[in-house]
């Protein structure tokens, strides 16, 4: 999951239990982003955490959510999705 969030434009920021990851478009952060625990592999994770991160992400559905983390969502389709949920200005 981090290494496909650094790959969208996410910028990481390490709080000790958590890592956190904020979204920035054209050098600007933006209000998408999300937390990842630490100790867990993603095959673990399962949809009421893909839930909470959809909202956190700014993101429709939970389909959406496993696009962005298993690399088929490109940066440029999360940026179109964002500002298709107004999340992000024109």
């Amino acid at each position: 999951m981090r290494k496909a969030l650094l790959a969208k434009g996410f910028v990481d920021n390490d709080n000790g239990d958590h890592t956190y990851y904020y979204f920035y478009h054209e050098g600007k952060k933006t209000v998408a982003g999300t937390k990842i625990s630490r100790g867990r592999a993603y095959k673990d994770y399962d949809d009421s955490l893909f839930k909470r991160m959809r909202t956190h992400l700014q993101l429709d559905n939970i389909k959406q959510v496993r696009a962005l983390l298993e690399c088929p969502m490109s940066k440029e389709d999360y940026v179109a999705a964002l500002k298709k949920r107004g999340a992000l200005s024109e």
